[in-house]
């Protein structure tokens, strides 16, 4: 069972995930030999991945998006 206090369970949780990634099982594998719930094991999986290139979220969650005119629409106004 995963501890309540939010930096322990990160830690738990993060301790799991690095396992995981340095044995040879599938997560769901993973998850039944450590009596994990394997949707759970998933959420954390994703939580704890380090955001990569240019694709990173601000707090909120969203993506700044920029939109550029197709070669057949007029740029000015609308």
């Amino acid at each position: 069972m995963a501890p309540t206090d939010t930096t322990d369970r990160t830690t738990f949780w993060q301790d799991h995930v690095t396992t995981w990634q340095a044995s040879d099982l599938t997560q769901k594998a993973y998850c039944e030999a450590h009596g994990l719930r394997y949707a759970t094991f998933g959420y954390w999986v994703r939580k704890l991945r380090t955001p990569s290139g240019d694709h990173q979220e601000s707090a909120s969650g969203f993506i700044p998006v920029t939109l550029a005119a197709s070669h057949g629409e007029r740029s000015e106004g609308w």
